[in-house]
């Protein structure tokens, strides 16, 4: 399975970039600017208010859930984003993209695409998972912009 990356642009991109690697992995295009907008991300960041409502506005249903690590190994829709802790003390968002019993495949967008042992994964993860997935509204939303692109395409052609 092919993994979308985001790099985020500076320290309080990581909401921003780790959402346009989930609309990217749904095949939804869009941009780090504009998800900063929608999410309100100020100096410190984005926190999961302004993550749910933009979700809510690009046509997720989207839920925020405290798993411990049995719950984390269970089954849930994928990719989902966790809340970790850098080693600095910040909190930061990945995007888990693939778990098994004994690694996990995480899009960092501080750093790169990886994958980790479950318990070095375990060490900095919260606990806290925000899990999302495409709604009816998501799937009107790629119509129209299907269809606004191929008038457009067709405009051009005449």
């Amino acid at each position: 399975m092919k993994y979308t990356f985001v790099k985020q642009h500076d320290a309080t991109d990581c909401g921003a970039a780790c959402l346009a690697m989930i609309c990217l992995y749904y095949k939804k295009e869009t941009t780090i600017t504009k998800l900063r907008d929608m999410m309100v991300t100020d100096l410190k960041g984005t926190n999961l208010i302004g993550l749910s409502k933009c979700c809510d506005e690009l046509g997720f249903t989207s839920q925020a859930v405290r798993v411990d690590r049995e719950g984390f190994l269970s089954k849930y829709t994928l990719p989902a984003i966790a809340n970790v802790i850098t080693k600095e003390g910040l909190s930061h968002f990945v995007v888990i993209f693939k778990i098994t019993d004994k690694h996990v495949i995480i899009g960092d967008p501080a750093k790169d695409l990886m994958r980790m042992g479950i318990d070095e994964f375990y060490i900095d993860f919260t606990g806290t998972l925000f899990v999302l997935s495409p709604n009816q509204k998501f799937s009107e939303d790629k119509i129209k912009s299907e269809k606004t692109f191929d008038y457009i395409s067709n405009k051009l052609w005449e």
